[in-house]
C-alpha cells in the first residue's frame, strides 16, 4: 500500500504485510484512439510535451508548484491541511519519471493486466504502448534542455 494511505490504518492498529511493488507508469496513463492519433499527432506531442514540462516544473520547482496545488486543487481534493497536501503531492511526484518510459515490469505489468481484462495473449505488449512522442521528445534534446533549464534555475 502506498504509504500515502497508511496514516489512518496504523492509527487504527492495522498491520501492513510487506509486498513487492507491482511497476506501472503511476499518474501517467492516458488514452485515446488511433484514429485521433493518427489524425492529431501534433496535438498529440505538444500534449507529451506539457505534461513532461508540468512534471519536471514540480520535481524542480517544488515550492511554487505546491503555491499552485494548495490553491483549487487543494479544495477539490477535499484536503484542508497543508501538510497533508504536501504528502499528497510527494507521494504522486515522487514516482514520476521526468523521462516516461515505461520500466520492463511496466510493460510486463500492462500486458498481464491486458490478457486477464480484454483478453490480449499473443499480442505484442509493446502495441499497448505508444512511446513515439516521447522518444521524439527525447531525440531532439527537449528533456533534457528541460532538465538542464529547470535544474539551473
Amino acid at each position: 500500500m502506498d504509504p500515502l494511505y497508511q496514516t489512518e490504518p496504523l492509527k487504527a492498529g492495522l498491520k501492513f504485510l510487506p509486498v513487492p511493488e507491482l511497476a506501472v507508469v503511476s499518474h501517467y496513463a492516458q488514452a485515446c484512439t488511433a484514429e485521433f492519433a493518427r489524425k492529431k499527432s501534433a496535438v498529440l506531442k505538444n500534449y507529451v510535451k506539457a505534461v513532461i514540462h508540468g512534471i519536471c516544473w514540480m520535481k524542480h520547482h517544488r515550492q511554487e508548484a505546491m503555491k499552485v496545488v494548495t490553491g483549487e486543487p487543494m479544495q477539490r481534493m477535499k484536503i484542508s491541511d497543508v501538510h497533508e497536501m504536501e504528502k499528497h503531492f510527494d507521494a504522486i511526484v515522487g514516482k514520476l519519471q521526468i523521462k516516461p518510459y515505461p520500466t520492463l515490469q511496466a510493460l510486463a505489468a500492462t500486458y498481464e493486466i491486458a490478457c486477464e481484462e480484454y483478453g490480449a495473449q499473443g499480442l505484442n505488449p509493446l502495441a499497448l504502448w505508444d512511446m513515439h512522442w516521447v522518444k521524439e521528445l527525447d531525440d531532439e534534446g527537449f528533456i533534457d534542455a528541460l532538465i538542464a533549464d529547470m535544474s539551473a534555475g
